[in-house]
C-alpha cells in the first residue's frame, strides 16, 4: 500500500532536490549576465530569482514569506516605475 503514498519513497526530497538546482542553475546564469551588462535591469532580475528561490525552495514561517513576497512586489514596482526606456535597451 504504500505505492501510494508518495512520503514513504521520498517524493518530497526528490522535488526539493530538483527545485534547488533549477533555481541554482537559472541564478547562476543571471549572475553572470550582470557581470556582462551592466545595468540595473538585471541586477533586479537577479535579486528577484534569488529571493523566489528563497520563497519556492525553504520551507519557513507564513511571516517570512510574506516579507519575501512584498520585497518581491516592492522590486517588480520599482522596475516598472523608476526606469527609464533606456534602462530595457540591449547594449551593443
Amino acid at each position: 500500500m504504500h505505492v501510494f503514498a508518495f512520503t514513504d519513497l521520498g517524493f518530497d526530497d526528490y522535488v526539493d532536490d530538483i527545485l534547488v538546482t533549477a533555481f541554482n542553475a537559472i541564478i547562476i546564469i543571471e549572475f553572470i549576465r550582470m557581470l556582462i551588462k551592466h545595468s540595473m535591469n538585471t541586477i533586479v532580475e537577479v535579486l528577484i530569482f534569488a529571493i523566489a528561490r528563497a520563497l519556492v525552495v525553504g520551507h519557513e514561517e507564513r511571516i517570512s514569506a510574506l516579507i519575501r513576497i512584498v520585497c518581491i512586489a516592492i522590486l517588480l514596482l520599482c522596475r516598472k516605475f523608476l526606469f527609464h526606456e533606456f534602462d530595457f535597451q540591449e547594449e551593443e
